[in-house]
């Protein structure tokens, strides 16, 4: 019977652990860069002094793109092609800052790159023509970032006594070839997806203390066993 009750302990206070984390992701996407999308949280409900910590947690995902160039230039021509996006995230309704009040996330870049190598013009007349040796295809594949900050304690005030706040998501296309002359160019962006995540980190409450003392208990009865 000891051993069943020190089960049933271990158990709730698993439970009770886990629920001090208030976890919300919302994702964003996918569409087609460049766009804005407002997401909306949860505020917690109860007083500020409940909050150890606030997470802001942003992923973001890339698929898909083309790129095509053709060199009207006479010399050839090389460098790196980049296909992909960038998110960052702002608020008017909550500072999204750390203790130094610096932006609590980074914006994030995820893409993929391919470099080339092209001849110079091949004749094929002036303005975007594909094939020959003056021209490039880079088709983009699967890229993904990530970035994870703590809100400054200073401002927990602002995420706490219930109502919800909007997260805007800006994303912007990565389309870059560099600052090369003479190149004519054809394509479509990336699909971009990606989510944010907020994190409430609460105090433990009276009842998980006391039930991690029962834990305690039964487990030293165990032992004396």
């Amino acid at each position: 019977m000891k051993i069943a009750i020190a089960t049933l302990a271990v158990a709730a206070l698993a439970g009770t652990a886990t629920a001090s984390n208030i976890i919300q992701t919302i994702p964003f996407g996918p569409s087609t860069p460049n766009f804005n999308q407002a997401l909306t949280f949860n505020k917690y409900a109860g007083p500020a002094g409940d909050l150890i910590q606030i997470e802001v947690r942003v992923s973001l995902n890339v698929s898909g793109g083309q790129l095509e160039l053709d060199n009207d230039g006479a010399d050839p021509a090389s460098g790196t092609a980049d296909l992909g996006a960038s998110a960052g995230i702002s608020s008017v309704d909550v500072p999204l800052v750390n203790n130094a009040f610096l932006p609590v996330v980074a914006n994030v870049a995820a893409a993929t790159s391919s470099p080339f190598n092209i001849g110079g013009d091949d004749g094929d007349g002036a303005g975007f023509q594909a094939g020959g040796v003056d021209y490039f295809n880079f088709l983009g594949g699967n890229g993904s970032d990530n970035d994870a900050g703590f809100i400054a304690n200073a401002v927990f005030a602002s995420y706490a006594g219930g109502g919800t706040f909007d997260i805007l998501v800006n994303a912007t296309q990565i389309f870059e070839y560099g600052a090369l002359g003479g190149i004519s160019f054809a394509g479509s962006p990336v699909t971009a997806s990606g989510e944010v995540t907020v994190i409430y980190k609460l105090i433990p409450t009276p009842g998980a203390a006391a039930l991690l003392g029962l834990g305690g208990l039964v487990a030293a009865r165990r032992r004396r066993a």
